[in-house]
């Protein structure tokens, strides 16, 4: 089994993590959030007690600190991201309410002129009508006048 983070660790049993068995290059960039944390090399060795017990314990306290880091690190990261979602989804939830009321505008606008329309048609058409009428009784009553 790898060895684990030494008993003076000022984490509880629960949260002590085994040592890492691989380390990264001194002066490499610290890997992605996604992958597995790994130390340089001159802390995996007083990690592994290549420098004496009081090296190793400052190590593996540097090493706590290192992994809290990136796990905070990691949750302002989903907190963001979230926070973006959440954000895109107000945004897009906004554009589909703002879609919705200007095609119910343009329906009711559409609904208001085709009545208007009908009304105007109607009136013509009573007005036209009437002259229709009033014509053949003004030719009703010529014609009676002739007699």
């Amino acid at each position: 089994s790898p060895p684990s983070i030494a008993r003076g660790s000022s984490l509880p049993a629960r949260d002590r993590r085994p040592l890492p068995e691989w380390y990264r290059e001194n002066g490499t960039p610290a890997t992605p959030l996604s992958s597995q944390p790994l130390p340089e090399y001159t802390l995996w060795v007083s990690l592994h007690g290549g420098n004496g017990k009081w090296a190793q314990q400052r190590a593996i306290e540097s090493w706590e600190q290192q992994l809290q880091e990136r796990s905070r690190k990691h949750r302002e990261m989903a907190d963001c991201k979230a926070g973006r979602l959440a954000r895109e989804a107000e945004v897009e939830r906004l554009k589909k309410d703002e879609e919705t009321y200007r095609r119910l505008a343009k329906n009711t606008l559409a609904e208001l002129t085709q009545r208007r329309e009908e009304a105007e048609r109607r009136i013509r058409e009573e007005a036209a009508e009437a002259r229709r009428k009033r014509e053949e009784e003004e030719h009703r009553l010529r014609s009676q006048q002739l007699i």
